[in-house]
């Protein structure tokens, strides 16, 4: 679990000396701590531990990075876009270092545990369980009519409520940020009685779960809303996974793409109708990725937990689910909006330590199970020729995948470069004469002008021709690996 530093700052308080917080987001993001040693750059995301020895006079860093220094660093330091928390001279850099593993160690331990709520089924009194240690202070659940769900079993004030009292309510809608936290989600504050801390947890829009935090035990702490987001994420997760246990799964799409994925047959009508429920059409268009787990993912039951947070990505524009021990997500590039997703994804591979196989793009759902191998055999090789990658594109190892694998599995046209196809097409919509020209070509042996004595045109005008099909194709006619593909695709053609 990634940390933030009104965390590190909360925790630390007892030693600090002085501190500087240039958080950049709400968001959890600070991965584990490392030493600073020698480093040019402090990279966003990234916490640094160091004596005030052992830094230069300056350095470059990245917004989101944060120091934690033994001492006062340099004051040129405090004029950076970087968070500082400086301790005191006297704590031995080894054991400053072990705290804030142990810190990480502490919230990793709950975050396994909200997993474990979601992975195993477990009702919301398990995860205020789970949850209490954190926030020092009682949690309430209740539904759409503030009827309490669930909370806290060790309240120190024994107050016990079937409902959520209406002046507490009264009192919450007359807050300034009441809205803010209707629509969007947003923790907000407010004081009846005792000062609580709420969200509103949805689904789809529609109201799944109030959440409020009574300051009963301990003050509220700055850190408190953001970890209260955190566990509204899993209370979430575990009402959606609950839903679809009551879901007939035979009509969900995962099924259906697994059927396809085992070779099983699937009525029209059946697809068209899962199809619709979640507003996709069999002609739209879509990529398909092969993730491989790690034994950990596995051990520990933690799928569903991934599945969410990739699906929690592309929210309504893809399908996450688990096949063969590996996940498979089926992307619907006609509803993708967010031009940023397959950064987000990238860095959410890099973060779990996890890989991925990327199709080509396809535009019949019906033929998924000749993606899947792509994706799949595009993460296998990749790994061998590239294993310091993280996403391994089909494109990149098709010839790889035909001089090593047995074709038959996969339609020739698949196999072939996307631009060659195009421009087959192209010459039968525009009656032109490029792929023609391109075989006559490679049957000279690459001789323009014995290609153009045999299609009886011009050496220059089939120099042209080639200027278009390699710019059609997008493929370097010079270059011998292109060649050797396009030798073979045409062959598959059987042109």
């Amino acid at each position: 679990m990634h940390l933030n530093v009104s965390i590190l700052l909360e925790q630390l308080s007892d030693i600090i000396l002085c501190s500087k917080n240039d958080n950049y987001s709400d968001e959890l993001h600070l991965n584990r701590p490392e030493h600073y040693i020698n480093q040019e750059v402090l990279l966003c995301d990234h916490i640094y531990i160091s004596s005030q020895q052992s830094l230069p006079a300056s350095l470059k860093t990245e917004l989101g990075a944060c120091l934690i220094c033994v001492g006062k660093p340099p004051e040129v330091f405090f004029n950076k876009k970087l968070s500082i928390i400086c301790v005191k001279d006297e704590i031995n850099i080894l054991a400053l270092f072990n705290e804030v593993q142990a810190l990480f160690d502490q919230y990793d331990a709950w975050d396994q545990r909200l997993q474990q709520c979601v992975n195993y089924n477990a009702d919301l009194q398990d995860i205020i369980d789970v949850s209490d240690i954190i926030f020092h202070n009682p949690i309430y659940f209740s539904d759409a009519d503030y009827r309490i769900l669930a909370e806290s079993k060790n309240n120190p004030l024994n107050i016990k409520y079937n409902y959520i009292p209406e002046k507490c309510l009264t009192d919450l809608k007359q807050s300034e940020n009441y809205e803010q936290m209707w629509n969007n989600g947003i923790p907000t504050f407010s004081d009846h009685d005792y000062r609580h801390l709420s969200i509103v947890v949805r689904s789809q829009s529609r109201f799944v779960l109030f959440i409020s935090i009574m300051e009963a035990r301990a003050p509220f702490r700055e850190s408190d809303p953001i970890l209260l987001r955190h566990m509204a994420h899993y209370a979430l997760l575990n009402f959606e996974q609950n839903q679809v246990h009551k879901q007939n799964h035979y009509t969900s799409l995962d099924y259906i793409l697994k059927q396809y994925l085992n070779k099983q047959q699937v009525t029209e009508q059946t697809l068209e109708k899962v199809l619709t429920s979640h507003s996709w059409k069999a002609n739209h268009n879509f990529y398909f990725c092969f993730i491989e787990l790690s034994e950990m993912d596995i051990r520990y039951n933690m799928i569903k937990s991934k599945c969410a947070q990739i699906e929690k990505i592309f929210t309504t524009s893809a399908i996450v689910f688990e096949y063969h021990n590996n996940l498979c997500a089926v992307i619907n590039l006609s509803l993708l909006s967010d031009t940023k997703t397959e950064t987000k994804l990238h860095l959410l591979l890099q973060s779990s330590n996890l890989r991925l196989g990327k199709s080509k793009e396809f535009s019949d759902i019906t033929n998924v199970r000749n993606y899947y191998i792509q994706a799949s055999s595009a993460l296998e090789l990749g790994k061998h020729l590239n294993p310091n990658l993280h996403c391994y594109k089909f494109d990149n190892y098709c010839l790889e995948y035909i001089l090593n694998s047995p074709c038959q599995n996969l339609t020739p046209e698949s196999l072939c470069p996307d631009g060659l196809i195009k421009m087959r097409e192209y010459d039968k919509n525009h009656n032109t004469q490029y792929v023609l020209t391109l075989k006559t070509y490679i049957d000279q042996k690459f001789n323009a002008t014995h290609a153009a004595k045999k299609m009886f045109i011009h050496r220059t005008t089939l120099l042209e021709r080639l200027n278009k099909i390699s710019t059609f194709i997008n493929m370097d006619l010079d270059d011998p690996l292109n060649c050797l593909y396009l030798m073979i695709a045409l062959v598959l053609l059987d042109y």
